[in-house]
């Protein structure tokens, strides 16, 4: 027995932790302006004959004194995060709507535009390749404030933080409302919940818009010239390109309800690939998608 301790003895252990800092640390905000913090709770499961642990990550009302304990919120943290994230990704991913918000908030600037749609193609790229125990170091400077508000999120973020150049010393404020609704069940603290009539992420909706996103930069930067070329690439049929591509100027709350899996039961891949034509204004195609606006 000494000896096979001692065999087995006088090696260093090196053992995974994972960082209690989440992503939307120290700027998310409660309904009456506090400063939520991380915490979490570890739950047992029997399964299998054997007890299984699982820590459940939330973000608490931080209270400002002794006196000041009443109505903590609680939100769930992967829930939070993932709403943030995905209205972020499809904002950021929409040039129309990047356009609009930079030439309400300064002088236009072709060179500005320019950097800030190749830092925000960037940004997605980097938001989607980053592994969810990473320091989340694309949120940095981007995002300013999240506000808990009554049926939604206020993200408070700067477009000026993408650039790189000095023209980044110029803040180019804008807020996201990103809806959500918060349940009470009896004396249970409150917690961020998805919509009642909310449905599962569509796979092969969401693939379509990414699709017409895809082909749409393509055109764009020159990478092909032609769609009979992404066509021949795809092994697509003549004329599936052109219907499937007007799908890139969705309007930003419809993208990202399918992004969550807040589209209506209706709207399917099936639906949006035989559409005759997409109008170009965003309320039409509330209409005729019957995507409601929030």
């Amino acid at each position: 027995m000494q000896g096979l301790l001692a065999e087995h003895g006088g090696k260093k252990i090196f053992a995974s932790r994972r960082s209690a800092k989440r992503t939307l640390d120290r700027l998310l905000f409660d309904s009456t302006g506090r400063p939520m913090r991380t915490t979490y709770a570890i739950k047992s499961k029997r399964e299998g004959g054997t007890d299984q642990s699982r820590r459940y990550w939330y973000y608490t009302s931080k209270p400002s004194s002794k006196e000041d304990k009443d109505g903590i919120e609680r939100l769930p943290a992967e829930e939070v995060e993932r709403l943030v994230l995905n209205s972020l990704k499809s904002h950021l991913g929409d040039k129309a709507w990047l356009a609009r918000q930079i030439g309400s908030a300064v002088d236009p600037n072709p060179s500005v535009l320019a950097e800030i749609l190749r830092a925000a193609d960037a940004w997605c790229d980097q938001a989607a390749a980053t592994n969810d125990d990473a320091e989340p170091q694309h949120l940095n400077g981007l995002v300013d404030r999240i506000d808990v508000k009554k049926g939604q999120l206020g993200v408070k973020i700067n477009l000026g933080a993408l650039l790189s150049s000095e023209a980044a010393q110029q803040p180019i404020p804008t807020t996201l409302e990103v809806p959500f609704q918060k349940r009470q069940s009896g004396r249970a603290k409150p917690i961020v919940i998805a919509p009642p009539d909310a449905t599962q992420p569509d796979k092969d909706l969401i693939n379509l818009v990414a699709d017409a996103r895809r082909w749409s930069a393509e055109l764009l930067d020159g990478r092909s010239s032609t769609i009979r070329q992404i066509e021949d690439r795809e092994g697509l049929r003549s004329g599936s390109v052109s219907r499937i591509l007007p799908l890139a100027w969705l309007a930003p709350d419809i993208s990202a309800a399918i992004l969550e899996g807040r589209q209506p039961a209706h709207l399917t891949a099936m639906r949006l690939r035989n559409l005759p034509e997409l109008p170009v204004d965003w309320n039409e195609q509330r209409e005729i998608l019957g995507v409601p606006h929030h």
